[in-house]
């Protein structure tokens, strides 16, 4: 309601800790759930699970996981900042 009250305009974006890569299972449930709370509220939505499990496809876990996350950690490195990066600049810019 705030943000319709200001007009302000509101995106949102998920994207996939390690464990979502590593286990699939419930990321479904997960990615619905956000979707359709954006469906009437969010300008845009990004779902990054996809590029990573694109990503999954070609390669293990444990090497998208090092190439793109801290080892250790849930957090994007250099790599993984580029490759969100990359990607909002290209739907923002449009």
């Amino acid at each position: 309601n705030i943000l319709k009250e200001r007009n302000i305009k509101f995106s949102l974006a998920i994207y996939p800790w390690p464990q979502n890569l590593f286990n699939t299972r419930n990321n479904s449930f997960y990615r619905d759930e956000w979707k359709n709370f954006c469906m009437l509220r969010c300008e845009y939505f990004f779902d990054f699970f996809k590029e990573f499990e694109k990503k999954l496809k070609n390669d293990t876990f444990e090497n998208i996981y090092k190439k793109y996350y801290f080892w250790g950690d849930i957090h994007f490195n250099e790599s993984g900042n580029k490759l969100i990066g990359e990607k909002l600049i290209k739907v923002l810019k449009n």
